[in-house]
């Protein structure tokens, strides 16, 4: 299929997968522009608005799920309001390094606002550090990690750009857990130093526990500027009454028309990442009588006993506590030796009682290994519940490959 625009801008909605060439002229998405010669990739379940200026021509190939139509009025507004937000943003920023958090329900698009944010920074010579602060759906890095990246090159889906440091929370959800995610968030933001810092958040947005987990996260890492993406309709009356004064509030409405992504989605693109490092043709053997084995973030519960814990420390454990059967498929982290999460790994096994057999794509020396409460076991990724907890397992699935894209 081809598309033009002539003398004046055209605006089309594509829906993936697609490949597209721009054959002449100029394009942009989500703030990238891209010109003749260059292709682009729309992700399966992702969607934008393309703005094709005057006299530029581009050639698709799109997948049997793939969608393109001419965008509405009311989309070609919003994109146009969501990029001039962003510019103010950007102007606002030119004599200081600012930190934008931004919020909002599931698939409301805020990882498409803080890919225009990047994206804009870039255009203007800059490079602004990514913060992904969603441990469930993590864009740059893997399920059960926080991660920090930096938008080094245009991107319309920060995945691309990579992860340069990992904090492990071992779950795959912030509730319950929300001191140490914003913890993790803080760290990761500190390992930028003096920089411009994106902080792209988790859709747990709904009910007066989760605005005041946001406003603790926003109080906690003091952004300029704290964006709001969602509905008209939606209401966050706490959250808005205790931001205010503490950052500039800036409210967008999401695109009106988006790729929602369903539950067989998500999970998908929550067990890719980890099916990809039982492939790895590395199993690396750990010795556990130099390399301490920690149970990490576990819950309010003894994984153990089953009774409530009485401090909220993290504890060195031994494997002779677990069987095999326990351990086996586990999601870890790999601490190295500056405490950082070097890389993540699957557990692939116990020989004897003090050597771990773990799955990884990391290389590098290990200091500690962080042991979570998510396993992968027949190509599904679980969150596991320890004892003392009433709710049953909630599962995670994935089939599809894809490599993470640390870089090194």
């Amino acid at each position: 299929m081809n598309f033009n625009a002539e003398n004046s801008p055209r605006y089309l909605w594509i829906k993936g997968p697609a490949n597209l060439t721009v054959e002449s002229g100029t394009i942009e998405i989500n703030g990238a522009e891209f010109t003749s010669g260059e292709k682009v990739l729309i992700h399966a379940s992702r969607s934008y608005i393309m703005k094709l200026f005057p006299n530029s021509n581009i050639s698709l190939v799109g997948g049997h799920l793939s969608q393109v139509d001419g965008a509405g009025r009311e989309e070609v507004e919003t994109y146009e309001e969501w990029k001039k937000k962003a510019q103010e943003i950007l102007d606002s920023c030119t004599t200081r390094k600012c930190r934008i958090a931004i919020v909002g329900e599931a698939d409301s698009g805020k990882t498409s606002f803080a890919a225009m944010l990047g994206n804009s920074f870039l255009k203007k010579g800059e490079i602004a550090g990514l913060l992904d602060a969603d441990p469930g759906q993590n864009t740059i890095g893997l399920p059960g990690f926080l991660a920090i990246g930096n938008y080094s090159w245009k991107s319309i889906w920060p995945r691309e750009i990579g992860w340069e440091k990992l904090f492990f929370l071992g779950r795959l959800s912030p509730a319950g857990l929300e001191s140490e995610v914003i913890l993790g968030a803080m760290k990761l933001a500190r390992s930028l130093g003096d920089s411009h810092i994106i902080i792209d958040t988790d859709g747990w947005f709904s009910g007066i526990r989760a605005e005041i987990y946001k406003y603790r996260m926003v109080n906690s890492l003091t952004p300029d500027f704290c964006v709001m993406v969602g509905e008209k309709d939606e209401k966050h009356a706490t959250f808005e009454k205790l931001v205010r004064g503490e950052t500039e509030l800036v409210k967008l409405r999401s695109p009106p028309r988006r790729a929602v992504r369903n539950k067989e989605e998500r999970k998908l693109i929550k067990g890719d990442k980890f099916i990809s490092l039982l492939n790895s043709s590395l199993t690396r053997t750990i010795d556990l009588n130099s390399t301490p084995l920690l149970s990490w973030y576990s819950s309010p519960f003894s994984a153990t006993s089953g009774e409530k814990n009485t401090s909220d420390e993290n504890q060195v454990i031994s494997p002779e506590l677990f069987s095999e059967a326990d351990l086996k498929g586990r999601v870890c982290a790999l601490v190295s030796p500056d405490g950082w999460a070097g890389g993540a790994g699957v557990v692939d096994g116990v020989r004897g009682k003090k050597e771990l057999l773990v799955k990884t794509d990391y290389t590098g020396e290990i200091k500690s290994v962080q042991i979570g409460y998510i396993k992968l076991e027949n190509n599904r990724l679980f969150e596991l519940l320890p004892r003392g907890v009433a709710v049953g397992t909630r599962t995670k699935t994935g089939a599809g490959l894809y490599k993470d894209k640390r870089k090194v």
